[in-house]
């Protein structure tokens, strides 16, 4: 469920690099459609894993270099659908906005991220 609170911060990255828990079951479900079985997926990626489900428990994919590549470009995918989810909802129940003193002009400047110019 989306709360302001939990997904402000999220809403507010300009890049999106995730490898928690929840990210890692998306990608191997996604894998697991892509490649149809782990073993398509060892030859792709130059791995041994016994099941998808060993790809889910993984929290660092960099390690992988030839799997790499497409966990990044799940990245972007999800990244694109992180911000889709923050534009459903209206004004009201995205997070407060809030600023500081800009050190560079003296300015105040927004330190929030508003889905809505996307």
């Amino acid at each position: 469920m989306w709360s302001p609170r939990a997904n402000s911060r999220r809403c507010n990255e300009s890049v999106y690099k995730c490898q928690c828990p929840g990210n890692a079951a998306r990608f191997a479900e996604r894998m697991k459609t892509r490649y149809g079985t782990i073993e398509r997926a060892n030859a792709a990626w130059g791995t041994v894993f016994e099941d998808f489900g060993d790809v889910a428990r993984q929290t660092e994919f960099r390690q992988f270099p030839r799997l790499w590549p497409d966990y990044m470009e799940f990245m972007v995918n999800r990244y694109a659908e992180v911000l889709a989810e923050c534009r459903r909802f209206p004004p009201a129940a995205q997070p407060s906005r809030s600023s500081s003193p800009s050190p560079w002009s003296g300015r105040r400047r927004l330190l929030t991220f508003d889905p809505h110019l996307l």
